[in-house]
């Protein structure tokens, strides 16, 4: 099994890709609108915690959404 990543994924209703945002509403509302995301093309948002160790990381939103 290997461990990617990759920003959009095809399906059969299209393709599906990620955003990362600050973690507060105003900073996801912003993204999206500059986006031009439309609400219902979001399929998820998950709260990414921060990590203190190695790989040091900020605590941020990350939305998968839907372009066709």
């Amino acid at each position: 099994m290997t461990k990617g990543r990759s920003s959009a994924q095809a399906n059969p209703r299209g393709t599906v890709k990620e955003l990362f945002t600050q973690p507060t509403l105003p900073a996801l509302n912003r993204a999206l609108l500059n986006r031009g995301i439309n609400p219902h093309a979001i399929v998820t948002i998950v709260e990414m915690h921060g990590q203190a160790m190695a790989g040091s990381r900020h605590p941020q939103f990350r939305v998968l959404y839907e372009v066709h």
